[in-house]
C-alpha cells in the first residue's frame, strides 16, 4: 500500500500570502474610512515585519527538532513582532509619535544579534530573550521615571503593555530552556 505525503506549499509561499492578506485589510479600510491613513512607507515597513516574521515562524516549524523549540522560536518571533508593531502604532514609551519610542527598536536588534552570535542554539537564545526582557524593562523604568508618556490611568499605562511584552520574552526564554537536551547538558556541566 502506497503512503501519501501531505502536500505542502513551497517554502515562503504561506508567509507571503498571509502578509498580503493582512496588508489588504488597511488597504481596503482606507477606501471606506478616513480613520485609516497608511502611506507607502507604512505598507513597506509592515510588509517587511510581517513577511520576515512569517518566514522565521515557517523556518522554526519546519526545522525545529522538538515542540518546545518550535514553540520557543514562534513565541520569540511573534512577541517581537507584536511589540514592534504596537510601539510603531501607538508608542510604548512616550506616546504616539514621540521619538523616544525608537529606543525600543533596540530590543529586536538585541534579538537578532543574540540569535546570530549564539548560532540559534537554545542556550544562547535563553540569554538573548532574557537580555531583551531586561532592556524592555529598563527602558520602561526610564520612561516612567522621566514622565515620557502622558499617564491617563497611572503607572499601568506604561508598565502594563511593556510588562506584557517582557512576560512574553521570558516565556520564550523558558521554552528555549526546556528544549530537549538542555537539561541533560546542564546536568553534565556542558
Amino acid at each position: 500500500m502506497e503512503t501519501h505525503r501531505p502536500r505542502t506549499l513551497p517554502w515562503g509561499v504561506a508567509p507571503a500570502l498571509f502578509t498580503l492578506a493582512l496588508l489588504a485589510i488597511p488597504l481596503v479600510a482606507m477606501r471606506y474610512t478616513d480613520d485609516v491613513k497608511w502611506g507607502p512607507l507604512d505598507f513597506l515597513i509592515m510588509g517587511v515585519l510581517l513577511l520576515g516574521t512569517g518566514l522565521g515562524v515557517e523556518w522554526a516549524i519546519r526545522r525545529g527538532s522538538s515542540l518546545a523549540l518550535r514553540a520557543a522560536w514562534t513565541m520569540a518571533l511573534l512577541s517581537t513582532l507584536l511589540m514592534t508593531w504596537a510601539n510603531l502604532a501607538v508608542g510604548l514609551l512616550g506616546g504616539e509619535s514621540n521619538p523616544v519610542n525608537m529606543w525600543l527598536l533596540s530590543v529586536p536588534l538585541v534579538g537578532i544579534v543574540g540569535a546570530v552570535l549564539s548560532r540559534r542554539a537554545p542556550r544562547g537564545m535563553v540569554l538573548t530573550m532574557l537580555a531583551m526582557t531586561a532592556l524592555q524593562l529598563l527602558f520602561t523604568a526610564i520612561a516612567f521615571s522621566l514622565d515620557w508618556r502622558p499617564l491617563r490611568r497611572g503607572a499601568i499605562d506604561i508598565w502594563g503593555p511593556n510588562g506584557f511584552f517582557a512576560m512574553l520574552f521570558v516565556t520564550s526564554a523558558v521554552l528555549f530552556a526546556s528544549a530537549p537536551g538542555q537539561m541533560e547538558r546542564k546536568l553534565r556541566g556542558a
